[in-house]
């Protein structure tokens, strides 16, 4: 397996990982110099999605003017790999409101069904 990661690192300038131990199991099997590795973080922008940014008015939209009931919201891509259908059935069984999902994907369209009056923001 590892000769055929070697042989397509090879043809690029620099490997992006998302993880230090990415990084160093790339470096130990000598796929990549490492000047040629480089740490991505790909988590969450705390400055943007910070708590200070609360607001009622926009909790009161997205559930359906049921502040007070749970609340689960995915902003990002969605993809087969973020198991939403699992999140999905779980939730069902807790409440039958408070899912919004902001559609972004093709994934999204044909395979993650709303929640009974969930609102959809695009």
């Amino acid at each position: 397996m590892w000769w055929v990661i070697k042989f397509l690192h090879r043809a690029v300038d620099l490997t992006l990982v998302p993880s230090a131990a990415i990084a160093k199991d790339l470096m130990t099997a000598r796929v990549a110099a490492a000047n040629q590795i480089r740490l991505w973080n790909k988590g969450v922008d705390s400055e943007s999605f910070n708590p200070k940014f609360r607001s009622h008015e926009m909790r009161l939209r997205l559930s359906n003017g049921e502040p007070d009931r749970p609340l689960i919201v995915h902003v990002g891509r969605l993809g087969v790999e973020k198991s939403l259908d699992l999140l999905k059935s779980l939730y069902g069984g807790v409440c039958d409101n408070g899912v919004c999902e902001f559609r972004c994907s093709d994934y999204a369209a044909t395979h993650v069904k709303t929640a009974p009056r969930s609102p959809q923001i695009s």
